[in-house]
């Protein structure tokens, strides 16, 4: 058997919202002591109107200036780390 002085550390780990069940029950096979909030006081998630990674237009293109410099920073990180694995 487990020696339940210990239950003292877990229940401040719950506390401290380290854990969020109550341990020592979990271990001991017990029925819990306390419990979490009442799950009908949470209020359900508000529907996405929207998906945020579909574009609003698909006709809107990235500019060109925007694929360049992210062209040339791509490229200049990899030379850098060439550069510097093969120390050159």
């Amino acid at each position: 058997m487990i020696n339940t002085g210990w239950t003292y550390d877990v229940d401040v780990l719950a506390q401290n919202s380290i854990i969020d069940y109550d341990a020592a029950a979990y271990l001991l096979n017990t029925p819990a002591r306390f419990a979490g909030p009442n799950p009908a006081a949470i209020p359900p998630l508000m529907p996405q109107k929207s998906d945020q990674f579909v574009r609003s237009n698909p006709q809107q293109k990235i500019p060109t200036w925007k694929k360049v410099l992210t062209a040339g920073l791509v490229a200049a990180l990899a030379i850098f780390g060439v550069k510097k694995v093969f120390k050159i």
